[in-house]
């Protein structure tokens, strides 16, 4: 029954006492003013005939990894289109011909075959497609209809939440930008279609790249690591940096330092979320000890004292905003950084370090995963740099295990690792020595460097063979042997 049916035999009833009477009149109040509990049946967005056209041309043509890194098998409408989209994406990744026969073989084997129409419908398909040439449009507008029904489903819900009297609008808003971003990701990632008519003004951008990429040390965030900054020439901007390493690898030095180093000594904006060390007990004592070589809890003297007091003033009025980002969820942090750059126009976001984020029910893997794909997004989006820091397991032999780091460094446009001689804790006397290796970059080549951790500074620096002769494997590992 509908709201206005219920409200109108409401009305009319006959009803003995007075309170009876005033709650129904307050009641058939509240049902008129709600949106009528029944609309309207509308059928989704959808187009079965691109969707036919898709799957008859990966049936056709070897065209399966073109097609399956723009569209997912769920963006079909169409039940057994879903079916038929996944046994071929399946097969593809074992590496085998996609055709009707092994399509038809994989649908059997899984009980799918008949529902999905059989061998009569999976014969009609290859008829679907005018041309393969435009399997990619086609892909691209089944894709986006799959988008469009989501943002369709994420109002309903967030309709009936309001309805069942969400008094805190927050948990809503994280709801939308959540999904947002994951629209934002599934559209830029996979990357719309376009054709070179419209590539205007692509000339101007080359340029700019070529002038950025000649200028980096004023354009790219870096560290002060000489060899390293001049190898890897900054951070990718826009882009995700991923700074790995086992637990007290310095990890967290690395992040403070490319902080200290772009805010205060290159005097660009930037922003430091730390999901462990909060500003004042942590993080601020140690960018005083990189700009001071003092470690304020072993000042003795009224002089330390003093050239502390400077410190301090001198990096709090660097443009450096720190968010104790302790017990925050990725959708916090992602609002946090996003106002923080409409105030001060930050160039650099670092988050320091994604395994420590609130994940609440959410899988460990899925909502890491997620905030990576929203933390690039976002530096997209802004045109800045960000980077992340990841922590990988030590195994009981001394080797690494990335286990959840290792889908995050898939979305990231770079890889650092900070590897250690035996994957110990670092030490500034006993073990200072470590790698930089540059494991992945979208834009250059990949290598590693020797640095040292500076004992009076705790920053990370080049190491000098002089001091010290380093290890014969990183030395080996260093020329290739």
């Amino acid at each position: 029954m509908k709201n206005e049916q219920v409200a109108a035999a409401m009305a009319s009833a006959h009803w003995e006492s007075e309170a009876d009477r005033k709650f129904a009149a307050d009641y058939v109040a509240e049902l008129e003013a709600r949106v009528p509990a029944t609309v309207e049946a509308r059928i989704p967005p959808q187009d079965i005939a691109c969707e036919q056209s898709i799957l008859g041309t990966v049936l056709m043509y070897p065209l399966a990894e073109r097609v399956f890194s723009v569209v997912q098998p769920e963006d079909f409408y169409r039940e057994a289109h879903r079916d038929i989209a996944r046994a071929m994406l399946d097969i593809h990744k074992r590496r085998e011909p996609v055709d009707m026969v092994t399509v038809g073989a994989e649908l059997k084997g899984r009980g799918k075959f008949d529902e999905c129409g059989g061998a009569q419908y999976i014969t009609t398909l290859t008829g679907a497609p005018p041309t393969a040439a435009h399997v990619m449009v086609y892909a691209a507008k089944v894709r986006d209809l799959a988008v469009v029904r989501s943002m369709i489903t994420l109002g309903h819900e967030l309709m009936e939440q309001a309805y069942e009297g969400a008094q805190d609008p927050s948990p809503l808003i994280e709801q939308i930008h959540a999904k947002t971003n994951e629209w934002e990701e599934r559209i830029r990632k996979r990357g719309r279609v376009s054709h070179m008519s419209e590539m205007v003004g692509t000339g101007d951008r080359l340029r700019a790249f070529i002038v950025e990429q000649a200028n980096w040390r004023e354009t790219r965030p870096h560290f002060g690591i000489e060899d390293f900054d001049a190898w890897m020439r900054g951070l990718p901007t826009p882009g995700l940096t991923v700074a790995k390493g086992a637990p007290g690898s310095g990890k967290s030095v690395l992040a403070n330092q490319l902080i200290y180093w772009w805010t205060h000594k290159c005097g660009r904006p930037g922003l430091l979320a730390s999901l462990e060390m909060a500003f004042h007990e942590q993080t601020l004592p140690r960018l005083i000890r990189m700009h001071t070589g003092i470690d304020v809890e072993k000042v003795t003297t009224e002089e330390e004292m003093e050239e502390v007091m400077l410190a301090q003033e001198d990096i709090l009025q660097a443009d450096f905003t720190h968010v104790d980002a302790i017990g925050m969820t990725g959708p916090d942090i992602i609002s946090q950084i996003r106002q923080v750059h409409s105030q001060r126009g930050i160039t650099v976001a670092v988050v320091d370090y994604i395994q420590r984020i609130a994940v609440g029910n959410q899988h460990k893997e899925a909502a890491f995963t997620g905030f990576a794909d929203a933390l690039k997004n976002l530096a997209h989006e802004l045109r800045i740099a960000c980077m992340l820091c990841s922590q990988v397991t030590v195994t009981d032999d001394g080797g690494e295990v990335s286990k959840w780091s290792k889908a995050i460094e898939e979305v990231a446009d770079a890889v650092i690792h900070i590897k250690r001689e035996g994957n110990t804790r670092y030490d500034e006397r006993a073990n200072p020595q470590a790698l930089l290796v540059l494991e992945k970059s979208r834009n250059g080549p990949v290598g590693l460097t020797d640095v040292i951790l500076d004992p009076a500074n705790l920053m990370w620096k080049p190491f000098d063979p002089r001091d010290d002769e380093p290890p014969e494997e990183r030395r080996d590992a260093r020329h290739g042997t």
